[in-house]
């Protein structure tokens, strides 16, 4: 309740989301992240969010998750192909011009991931190599073309 309104009464044109959706360890069965999808989607927003370092532990697996997550209609989550889940930027433009890029990176998680995770996330906090290498090849591609566009990250 409190979040819709704060949303109705500041109407963003985007909503960031930084980690921990959902405490994994205790959805099971996925119905809590499933529930916050729909809340979120209900508001009629665009909406990005990052792994926390708790979101890898649910049992249904981080390939599951992010599969929901891209399935949402106003989500922006895109899983990528770096170590870690939600290595993805989302940008602001107006008038045809770039302002501003939010990469939202996975910051890896905590706990073992399971089995359904292939791989891509990390036993322990903190960014790979090749995920420091994907967001240092992007911003050096946007400052090339302007470099008056602002960087933020979301982690």
């Amino acid at each position: 309740r409190h979040i819709r309104e704060i949303v109705d009464g500041t109407k963003p044109d985007l909503i960031l989301i930084a980690g921990d959706i959902v405490y994994g360890e205790f959805d099971h069965d996925g119905s809590a992240l499933l529930s916050f999808i729909e809340f979120m989607d209900s508001l009629g927003i665009p909406w990005a969010p990052v792994f926390g370092n708790h979101d890898n532990e649910c049992p249904k697996g981080v390939d599951w998750q992010c599969e929901q997550l891209e399935k949402a209609e106003y989500c922006l989550f895109e899983q990528g192909d770096v170590t870690g889940n939600g290595n993805y930027s989302v940008g602001i433009a107006q008038d045809g011009k770039l302002l501003r890029v939010f990469y939202m990176m996975d910051s890896n998680g905590c706990g073992e991931p399971s089995a359904a995770s292939k791989g891509k996330v990390k036993e322990s906090a903190g960014f790979a190599q090749d995920q420091i290498d994907w967001y240092t090849k992007q911003i050096r591609y946007i400052h090339h073309r302007d470099s008056s566009v602002k960087i933020s990250l979301s982690v």
